[in-house]
């Protein structure tokens, strides 16, 4: 059993630090927000107290806050060992847009396993620190113009890649947009991120679709899992030809990475999309949903039972 000599904790209190400012947001837009408190009152119970009194308040509390860090200090050999197995699936990397919201730019750029390196529909690819931060202060500045409030779609996370959907939702010329965003993660040495790629349709921002050149090239050996494939047939037999690229499927959520080379009878240049297929009861489709701009009937998002 580990023996503690002493705790930071107690000592000094906590730092202000990203993983506290997440909980205080998440408390925030919640039912209570903890930094709001008034402590007036505590503050004159207090000074009312005798030194006995005080004394032993002081030290039932900081048994608590000395039982937090000396569990966390505890673990943190068992975590680390299962990381050096290959064993941590929810690796370091800070969520996109948690990072954005708060201006942790050097937490998302440690999220990187080397230089950070990304692919944006308007920017295309974007490279090195400085290119990352210059593109993290654009953006930020362009979120804060728009009031632009992130809802959580959901977040899946496996050894080699992982992706994660939000909607934006943004001051519009006529009101507030709801602008669906999803983001795909190779993740490199350690858990860490590789590249990301981001995707979202154009047009619901500026009123036109826009062409994306292929972020990635097609994968001869990719085979599309159960009723993904059922859904890409279907779209093959309408004369609406996918290559595929990648995929992360975690059984219930299947992201698949694409271009679109045909339209009919109509030979298109590959355009870059994607979706995510949600299965539902029984394993049968439940939702899907399509980031990007080529929009042919049966690429609009919809819910579709495999029929």
């Amino acid at each position: 059993m580990a023996v503690h000599e002493g705790f930071r904790t107690t000592a000094g209190g906590l730092r202000d630090c990203f993983p506290l400012r997440l909980y205080q947001k998440a408390k925030r837009l919640g039912v209570w927000d903890p930094a709001t408190f008034d402590f007036t009152q505590d503050r004159s119970d207090w000074e009312s107290l005798d030194d006995l009194q005080r004394a032993t308040i002081l030290s039932l509390t900081s048994l608590f806050v000395a039982g937090e860090e000396a569990v966390t200090l505890d673990l943190l050999p068992l975590v680390l060992a299962i990381a050096r197995e290959g064993r941590l699936e929810e690796e370091l990397s800070v969520p996109y847009f948690y990072g954005l919201e708060t201006g942790e730019i050097d937490a998302l750029v440690e999220s990187f396993a080397g230089e950070p390196e990304l692919y944006d529909p308007v920017r295309g690819r974007v490279r090195g620190v400085r290119a990352f931060v210059a593109f993290v202060d654009e953006l930020r500045a362009w979120l804060a113009e728009r009031h632009v409030t992130v809802e959580d779609v959901q977040r899946v996370i496996l050894e080699g890649r992982g992706f994660e959907e939000v909607i934006l939702h943004v001051d519009g010329p006529d009101g507030r947009l709801a602008v669906p965003f999803a983001l795909v993660a190779d993740h490199g040495e350690g858990g860490r991120l590789g590249e990301l790629r981001i995707y979202y349709g154009d047009k619901a921002l500026t009123g036109r679709s826009a062409n994306r050149p292929p972020l990635l090239q097609p994968d001869p050996e990719l085979r599309e899992p159960d009723v993904v494939a059922e859904y890409t047939r279907a779209l093959a037999a309408r004369e609406i030809p996918l290559e595929l690229c990648a995929i992360v499927d975690d059984g219930r959520s299947c992201a698949l990475e694409y271009n679109v080379v045909g339209w009919g009878a109509t030979v298109l240049p590959p355009q870059a999309g994607m979706a995510v297929f949600v299965r539902g009861d029984g394993g049968r489709l439940a939702a899907v949903r399509v980031y990007g701009d080529t929009d042919p009937p049966l690429l609009r998002s919809q819910p579709w039972n495999g029929a």
